[in-house]
């Protein structure tokens, strides 16, 4: 996952699936909401006969460390924060 903050809003995207991109006012909130959409993304891709199984991968995410993210970062142009 790539990060960075905008117009005081968290903004990130999957570098696997560039088409997910979503943002949050905290980090916490962006990561809840990164998960989000890779979860309805991989959801959609599933027939609609059959009911839906998530993998071990969307099963068992585990959360990042409390210190992942730094605690503060100025407001600055859209850039890449950190890699995930």
């Amino acid at each position: 996952m790539v990060y960075w903050k905008h117009d005081g809003f968290w903004l990130g995207k999957l570098l696997e699936h560039p088409e997910i991109m979503t943002q949050g006012e905290t980090l916490k909130e962006l990561e809840e909401n990164i998960k989000d959409a890779f979860r309805l993304m991989a959801l959609d891709d599933v027939q609609r006969d059959r009911p839906p199984k998530l993998s071990a991968l969307l099963a068992d995410l585990p959360p990042l460390p409390d210190d992942a993210f730094p605690d503060e970062i100025p407001d600055r142009p859209a850039e890449p924060v950190e890699t995930l």
